[in-house]
């Protein structure tokens, strides 16, 4: 029978799970060249240790508990600088700022470690026995230079952590403000980023930075109630960093693979003159001739241009067996001679499409998330961030710059 107590109990255990799925996509599911999904998963693993000593200090673990005490806070201290470090990454800032942003950041995690270390070893044999064997974050009744050690330990710790909750907020803002100075100047700079994303995530991250140091403070010992309102919290928050993350590393993954494709600027052009692409495919061994992998070119351009390309389940074996080829040689040819990926490439087709009827004067009265859909993207930010890749403007700039047009 579920009781109150073993609710709370699993209220601890579930955060780790869902950390640990994210971790593990994010740090071995190399699917993409993304600068910042390394970063991202550091993140999620961190979230996770810390989530373990929680459950090893809160579940009656003192065994184990005992060796993550001198790096329970550090981690904590870790969390707020790597989300940083991330966003600096998907932001493209310079390798110089970027390693003097990490070194800085990470200073203070450093710092208590070092403290927390020169601490323990101020103390003799016994002490030190007294003093991890108590499971306490700050354990009563011991010797007085434990007293001051923990309140070294601990308190320290506790004020940078709060310092980091204060001045992580306005400097993030500052990042906001100058990136939107940019987009002003330049509406195709980071297709891939979408703003909303990263505020969820920034917010998610304060939001669990500030229940665990709670824990810490108010939650000395296991307390059922308090404990499974606050994993409760960290359940959510930590949940929402993983989604969004993904979520932004998909996009930067749909929106990277567009640049790749070396047909791409010849298609309106061929679209337009039915002129045929002819392509040197230099095969490096396959079994393809340069014949047969120009007919597969022609036959799925010719498939592309069909309404068929926008049913937004379109699947690379559907698209093989339409053009009387094999999946295997379909894949050849998208990926080595014509230097893109399979939805790459049909996106592009779709963007093409999106163009044509922005300027149609029969499609100025949908707004731009019906265009989205009718050209087969599944999310208004996929359709965005592609237009904005392949054409430096958003679909609403592309479509008040082609107003002329459709007057006529």
């Amino acid at each position: 029978m579920l009781t109150f107590n073993s609710f709370s109990v699993i209220l601890f255990i579930l955060p780790a799970y869902q950390m640990m799925f994210y971790a593990v996509q994010l740090l071995t599911l190399q699917k993409n060249k993304n600068p910042s999904r390394r970063p991202l998963g550091v993140l999620m693993l961190l979230i996770l240790i810390y989530i373990i000593i929680n459950i090893s200090k809160y579940l009656g673990y003192h065994s184990v508990y005992r060796y993550f005490v001198f790096v329970q806070l550090p981690i904590l201290l870790a969390i707020i600088p790597t989300y940083c470090y991330y966003f600096r990454k998907i932001s493209h800032e310079s390798g110089k700022i970027i390693y003097r942003t990490l070194v800085f950041c990470f200073f203070s995690s450093l710092l208590v470690f070092i403290i927390n270390i020169a601490s323990y070893f101020n103390m003799d044999a016994l002490q030190r026995e007294l003093f991890l064997s108590s499971g306490m974050p700050f354990p009563t009744g011991l010797h007085k230079s434990i007293s001051i050690a923990v309140v070294v330990m601990s308190f320290t710790g506790i004020l940078l952590v709060a310092l980091q909750i204060v001045m992580a907020p306005i400097q993030y803002l500052r990042t906001i403000t100058h990136l939107k100075k940019i987009w002003e100047r330049d509406s195709s700079f980071l297709p891939y980023f979408e703003l909303k994303w990263a505020h969820i995530i920034f917010i998610s991250i304060i939001l669990l930075v500030i229940v665990n140091l709670m824990m810490s403070v108010l939650v000395p010992s296991y307390n059922s109630k308090l404990s499974m309102a606050l994993n409760t919290a960290i359940l959510i928050s930590g949940g929402l960093v993983g989604y969004f993350g993904l979520k932004q590393d998909s996009l930067f993954f749909e929106v990277e693979n567009l640049a790749t494709d070396a047909v791409f600027n010849n298609l309106e052009k061929s679209n337009s003159t039915h002129e045929t692409v002819v392509i040197n495919t230099n095969n490096n061994g396959s079994s393809l001739s340069d014949k047969e992998s120009n007919e597969i070119i022609q036959n799925l351009k010719k498939y592309l241009t069909s309404d068929k390309l926008f049913n937004n389940k379109l699947r690379e074996i559907d698209v093989a067996r339409e053009i009387d080829t094999s999946k295997q040689k379909l894949t050849y040819v998208i990926n080595h001679v014509m230097g893109s990926t399979f939805y790459g490439l049909i996106n592009k087709y779709r963007i093409l499409e999106a163009k044509r009827l922005l300027k149609m004067p029969e499609y100025q009265k949908y707004n731009i998330v019906v265009i989205s859909e009718m050209v087969g993207f599944h999310s208004k930010s996929s359709f965005n961030s592609c237009f904005k890749k392949l054409t430096g403007t958003t679909p609403s700039g592309y479509r008040k710059n082609n107003a002329t047009i459709n007057v006529n």
